[in-house]
């Protein structure tokens, strides 16, 4: 019978948790129980297993606490014989003798003694120990600190109650199973063996084969009873399904061990295992031919969607039918590869949300794939981040974590191109491309767009050289970029002008042979073209030519594929009005442009508003700038502009740094028509300060680009003030300002400011002609706008 205090084994390494060895026996000790530990170990494995045995049988239970150490182990192992440290085998020994185990695993942050400061094998082991444990059914708790482990150890008197009830009734039963066992014929054989090998020592005590073979016999006998014993005990939970395997349990129950062993007839059991092997191969085979099957058929599907794509007789079914087919194949296997061939299809027909959770997924599983063969994922993980990175970029919302898509293809890409520069070079290029475009919407970041875009037109040109047909395309496109940076800085027209010219004869040659692909770039350097030349009052004839065909190429695309090219019809049709606009005579012209333009905008954003409801601002305050010369139309002019401004203020909360120019730009249009009232000139003033103020920040850090700006808002705000008479030195200071901005800027570009020069001038004229004592300086400020050769009104000037 058990004794009257329970013996607990407790199981822990003592670098790490020495602390909490000490703490579990002083609670043992507290509930009346003997702890029981195991300090000294032989080097042997052998020895130290059976010693843990012998130590482990003779309690009643064991805690077993698992940390990060992995601990000591054994200097020797057998062959074969898996890596154990000591505090592992005594979690096993207790597995094997049946032994009731509280198990307790340590959380991360536990405060252990010391950190461990093993070698990543032994780590590994440890953590693989401390997984299975717990994905084992067995009993076991999670701790964070010894405080909550004291908490769990003396929560076990219940247990510990329990046990030993369970354990009387257990140790009847097993004396009950040791004397039926010894009744077989199996114990007896190995009984005889022992007493052979007793007598054998007994003649010869010092003979060392004979004190050997007592131990294995003894050990045999012992493992001999423990096993059935064992076994007894799982055989009930083992999945015997097989009429075979159950009259085996029949036997086994019934204590003929040897009839068990032989109705599992080894011969029979070979020839059915290699049946079923066979059976399994054929299945197996029979997989691979199916999946086969459904990969082709899944192509086929790809290769429908692809065809279907630019079926543009369908007109607005082309895109839902495409859907369906991309669809199938995925249904067919979620493969990144047809993942990624939906996304972009999706992307390039405008349908972002659906496209950027593809991407999404396709990414996660390119990642997956690149952890185990980098060689030949990694690209497909660059690709993927470069085409989620332009997606998301227009969102002004989420530009810095478009950013990071780009840095993280370009880091990948880069890295690629050291080893293979020939295939990944081009890569690099494209994503430094797609960077450069990102950063040039931020006005502060200007030159480091320039360096990407330069850096990628230098490696394009390279590459042209050697295969022009291949990569002229991106040499144009690199071109067209790096002239919209450009042209911002009005000092730089000409070299602006160059680029874009360059960019437009290679997609014109390009556009003759496959005008299909390259239409649309043709379109859009001619856009771009017609905003450069268009500023040249002189060339407003040739901008308009420029727009024109633009327009006619972008509608007849559009025709076809709306979705695509219905946001270049837009575009083209707000630069015509602005261009036609210029024309007193012909305000109904751009009006009926600009209202086409917003019609197809506000739809466009019905849908899509992170990307379309810029273009709404942007239309919405060119048709106020418009409208607003028709004093009956002035309430509906104010609206246009209120509707315009609170859609550029929302987005300048996310985004600043991208539109708070317009922002500026629709308060200074406000200003100038709130000026017109003479009951809200206060109103006006603060609009135009506003204004100002944002784009004096602006222009400290691009000036190229804000200054015109800056002097713009002065002659307004002078136009204002000079309305007070109490406030004309006031007045002469802004046009000053104004002025000396002008005259700088028409240094290196006269054709574009030149007339801001003369309009200044004639404005200041007419604020010193008001003092009889100046009409010398008046007259000399009159002709000098004269000689500028340019027709001005006393007008304010804005854009």
């Amino acid at each position: 019978m058990p004794p009257s205090r329970p013996e607990i084994f407790i199981s822990a390494t003592t670098r790490d948790l020495g602390t909490c060895r000490q703490l579990i026996k002083e609670v043992l000790l507290t509930l009346g129980c003997t702890p029981v530990e195991q300090t000294n170990f032989p080097p042997e494995a052998g020895s130290v297993h059976a010693m843990l045995r012998k130590r482990i049988t003779d309690c009643h239970a064991v805690i077993h606490v698992a940390g990060e150490v992995y601990g000591h182990e054994p200097q020797q192992r057998s062959a074969g014989e898996p890596r154990r440290s000591y505090t592992q085998m005594e979690y096993d020994i207790a597995q094997e003798l049946a032994k009731p185990v509280y198990v307790f695993i340590c959380n991360e942050g536990f405060p252990y003694d010391a950190p461990s400061l093993e070698g990543e094998a032994q780590k590994t082991l440890q953590r693989l120990h401390r997984e299975k444990l717990r994905g084992l059914d067995a009993l076991y708790e999670t701790v964070t600190s010894r405080e909550q482990l004291e908490k769990r150890i003396y929560a076990l008197p219940i247990r510990t109650e329990q046990l030993i009830k369970v354990l009387e009734a257990t140790q009847q039963e097993r004396d009950e199973a040791k004397s039926r066992i010894q009744q077989t014929a199996d114990y007896k054989i190995l009984k005889e063996k022992l007493e052979m090998a007793k007598r054998n020592a007994a003649k010869l005590p010092g003979d060392p084969d004979f004190i050997q073979e007592l131990r294995q016999a003894e050990k045999n006998l012992e493992n001999f009873t423990q096993g059935i014993i064992k076994l007894a005990e799982e055989i009930n939970t083992m999945p015997i399904n097989s009429d075979r395997g159950k009259k085996a349990r029949t036997y086994f129950e019934q204590r003929d061990y040897q009839a068990a062993r032989d109705i599992l007839n080894e011969k029979e059991m070979d020839v059915e295992m290699q049946a079923l092997l066979r059976k399994k191969e054929l299945l197996k085979q029979q997989e691979e031919e199916n999946q086969a099957q459904l990969d082709d058929l899944a192509a086929d599907y790809l290769l429908k969607a692809k065809l279907t794509a630019f079926d543009y007789q369908l007109n607005e079914q082309r895109i839902p039918q495409t859907r369906q087919y991309f669809e199938r194949a995925l249904a067919l296997g979620r493969t990144p590869e047809r993942l990624f061939a939906y996304a972009h299809f999706l992307q390039e027909n405008n349908q972002f949300s659906d496209s950027e959770a593809l991407y999404q997924e396709a990414l996660n599983a390119y990642r997956a794939l690149a952890k185990s063969n980098p060689a030949v994922y990694l690209p497909d993980v660059a690709t993927t981040l470069n085409n989620l990175g332009a997606l998301v970029a227009d969102d002004s919302s989420r530009r810095n974590e478009a950013e990071k898509h780009h840095h993280e293809a370009l880091n990948i890409r880069r890295e690629l191109a050291k080893a293979n520069p020939a295939v990944y070079l081009p890569d690099v290029a494209m994503t430094l491309n797609n960077l450069g475009l990102l950063v040039a919407d931020d006005s502060s970041r200007r030159d480091e767009a320039e360096k990407l875009y330069q850096e990628a037109l230098n490696t394009y040109h390279a590459l042209a050289k050697s295969n022009p047909a291949v990569y002229l395309p991106n040499v144009a496109n690199t071109l067209n970029n790096l002239g919209l940076l450009v042209a911002d800085d009005s000092s730089r027209r000409d070299e602006a002008e160059k680029l874009y010219h360059e960019a437009l004869n290679t997609y014109r040659a390009l556009a003759k042979s496959n005008p299909a692909v390259y239409l649309p770039d043709v379109a859009t350097t001619l856009n771009n073209l017609g905003i450069l030349v268009a500023d040249d009052s002189s060339r407003r004839d040739e901008a308009e030519k420029l727009y024109q065909e633009a327009l006619n190429i972008c509608r007849e695309l559009a025709k076809t594929n709306p979705a695509v090219y219905l946001p270049d019809v837009a575009m083209t049709l707000n630069n015509l009005g602005i261009l036609v606009q210029a024309d007193s005579s012909r305000y109904d012209e751009a009006e009926k442009l600009y209202q086409e333009a917003l019609n197809i905008r506000r739809e466009l954003a019905k849908t899509n508003p992170a990307v379309y409801l810029p273009d709404v601002a942007m239309t919405l305050n060119n048709l106020g700038n418009l409208v607003q010369a028709d004093s009956s139309r002035r309430d509906e002019v104010e609206k246009l502009y209120q509707e315009a401004l609170n859609i550029c203020r929302e987005l300048a909360k996310t985004n600043p740094a991208v539109y708070l120019p317009y922002v500026a730009t629709t308060l200074n249009n406000l200003g100038v028509l709130v000026k017109a009232d003479s009951s809200r000139r206060d109103e006006a003033e603060k609009l135009y300060h506003e204004a100002l103020n944002i784009r004096r920040e602006l222009a400290k850090t691009n000036p190229a680009v804000y200054l015109p700006y800056v002097a713009t808002t002065l002659n307004n705000l002078g136009n204002l003030v000079a309305d007070d008479s109490s406030r004309r030195d006031e007045a002469e200071k802004l046009y000053h300002e104004a002025l000396n901005i002008r005259r700088e800027l028409a240094k290196t570009n006269p054709a574009v400011y030149l007339p801001n020069v003369a309009m200044t001038l004639y404005n200041l004229g007419i604020l010193v002609a008001d003092d009889s004592s100046r009409y010398t300086e008046a007259e000399k400020l009159y002709q000098e706008t004269l000689n500028r050769a340019y027709p001005v009104v006393s007008q304010a000037h804005y854009r």
